[in-house]
């Protein structure tokens, strides 16, 4: 069922993950220095703070990384070089001009965005974070466009090391506390800028000009995109925002841990993301042929995601309790609702490509993007109250189930691509059950007890055969060919 293209797609999403698995494994060692060195309050304060460059980061690029990918095969060696120069210096006179007013009408904002939380020099750290952080993603586009799975998953570990090492500078060593975590967070993002540029001239990527027409075309592309990747990250802002004002920061760090430990799996997530994009578009032009390897690609990977959901919400519990200082204790109790609700998100991140590929239906992605913050940030603030940070959690689930649905039915006006989705939505209840089962096995005891462990991997077995062993030929398949190569 696999062809030499779901071997390019395989190649490079393990070439991410290798990236993204470091940054997993920086992120976990990091995790004692924040709870240890940081308060529950202050480290609620510092995510606040980097959600939002993450969640911005979107508007100083204008969602022109997905115009990139999009048109970056159908210009010459010479008309690359001018067409990411155009959107290199757009993306940099953007980031000028949006940090910029944010500094000087921050007395706007901060009490909503930032309650209780100083400008100087905590915000101001974040805004200088953000601009630079647009530039660097531009070039980490430019490898995502060329499939270059290899150099850019280089980038990313180096981007980690350094983070980590100004990581432990200014929160352990000099205990700066949440300004320390935001310094480090600017300085990486500073440098990392820098180096985008530098490598992308050098190697001849790029050289610095301006195409009208060129940037034009972009835009005309990605401006329809933004409020959908825009509401997609606002999603997770907005819940952490409502968090804030409405339970407390102490919590919301205790949240912003929970979600920490349950991006394994978008660590799968983001890593085959990256490939999926480009390698869908390389499938659509095969028509029928393609079409079949779409299908069968997305419900193995489906399988995939629902094996490692599984692993997360069984062993949660003792990750939280050996890595954390015993405050947190209860976040893993979150766990398992983020993971579940990352599953339900990956039916939405496939159907999204038919509405992305379509240029003139991409417009519609804002329709069911908005559709789902909407429901999020009003459910959110209904459950809140009774139900307190599950309450939130509830919310992201049912506000993913509906983005997922509007995604379905919208793609499917767009290009009938056949992605499998029975299978898959069959995949997420037997994930959700075998999940549920190591959620009530882990509350039996609140500390960790080896008779506890050996009835989860009991459960990982059984989630392994019914997940895994089906597709066993094919990953062992692929597993060799990324190998050989």
């Amino acid at each position: 069922m696999i062809n030499k293209s779901s071997q390019r797609i395989f190649n490079n999403s393990l070439l991410y993950s290798v990236g993204t698995v470091f940054s997993k494994a920086i992120g976990f060692f990091l995790v004692p220095i924040y709870t240890y060195n940081v308060s529950d309050a202050d480290y609620g304060v510092a995510t606040t703070i980097t959600m939002f460059v993450s969640t911005f980061g979107i508007v100083i690029m204008l969602s022109l990384r997905a115009a990139l990918i999009r048109f970056y095969n159908e210009y010459g060696a010479e008309e690359k070089q001018e067409f990411i120069g155009t959107i290199t210096g757009f993306v940099a006179i953007n980031a000028l001009v949006i940090c910029t007013l944010l500094c000087l009408l921050h007395d706007l904002y901060t009490p909503l965005l930032f309650k209780d939380i100083s400008f100087y020099p905590l915000v101001f750290l974040g805004i200088v974070s953000l601009g630079a952080e647009g530039i660097y993603l531009v070039y980490q586009s430019v490898l995502q466009a060329e499939q270059n799975g290899k150099q850019y998953s280089i980038n990313s570990i180096l981007y980690l090391i350094v983070h980590a090492v100004a990581v432990i500078t200014f929160v352990w060593a000099l205990q700066m506390g949440a300004v320390g975590i935001i310094l480090s967070n600017c300085i990486t993002n500073c440098l990392f800028a820098i180096y985008g540029v530098f490598v992308m001239l050098r190697s001849q990527i790029m050289r610095f000009s301006w195409n009208s027409k060129m940037l034009s075309r972009s835009l005309k592309y990605s401006l329809p995109i933004l409020p959908h990747n825009l509401s997609n990250n606002m999603n997770t802002y907005a819940t952490k925002l409502i968090i804030n004002n409405c339970i407390g920061y102490v919590l919301s760090g205790m949240y912003s841990l929970a979600a920490q430990f349950s991006t394994i799996i978008s660590l799968v997530q983001s890593s085959i993301n990256l490939a999926f994009r480009p390698w869908f578009i390389e499938q659509m032009e095969k028509e029928e042929e393609g079409r079949v390897q779409i299908k069968y690609m997305t419900v193995m990977i489906m399988a995939i995601y629902s094996f490692v959901a599984v692993l997360i919400s069984l062993f949660c519990k003792e990750i939280v309790l050996l890595a954390a200082e015993k405050s947190y204790a209860e976040a893993w109790k979150m766990v398992p609702f983020f993971v579940v609700t990352q599953l339900v998100a990956f039916i939405y991140y496939s159907h999204v490509q038919a509405l992305m590929y379509d240029v003139k239906m991409s417009k519609f992605t804002m329709v069911c993007s908005m559709s789902g913050l909407a429901v999020n940030v009003i459910t959110a603030l209904l459950l809140v109250g009774r139900f307190n940070i599950y309450g939130v959690l509830i919310a992201n689930f049912v506000s993913q189930t509906v983005l997922a649905t509007l995604t379905v039915c919208m793609s499917r006006k767009a290009e009938k691509v056949d992605f499998g989705l029975s299978k898959m939505s069959l995949y997420i209840l037997v994930a959700i059950v075998l999940s549920a089962g190591g959620m009530f096995i882990s509350v039996q005891n609140p500390r960790i007890n080896i008779i506890e462990i050996l009835m989860k991997f009991g459960v990982a077995v059984i989630s392994f055969m019914l997940f895994i062993f089906p597709y066993r030929k094919d990953l062992l398949s692929l597993t060799k060919g990324l190998l050989k190569k």
